[in-house]
């Protein structure tokens, strides 16, 4: 399981690596650094990557919810 900032360079090609059902949606909120102050953003651009088809919807679902209900639910 790993937490991932949507706005990283490479966050396509390591979500794809690593499998979309192990990633976490996550922000350095509130560390007012890059990650921390592109909270809001991180929503808009997971939702204009859905938007563009880039991501799937199984993907944002998964990365927004879905693995968190599953780890939630295993314990």
């Amino acid at each position: 399981w790993v937490t991932t900032e949507c706005e990283e360079p490479d966050f396509i090609k390591n979500a794809n690596l690593l499998g979309w059902d192990r990633l976490l949606f996550a922000t350095d909120y509130p560390h007012n650094d890059p990650g921390g102050t592109n909270r809001f953003k991180d929503v808009n651009l997971l939702q204009v990557l859905l938007a563009s088809n880039t991501i799937t919807q199984q993907q944002y679902d998964q990365l927004t919810h879905k693995n968190y209900l599953f780890l939630k639910d295993r314990n």
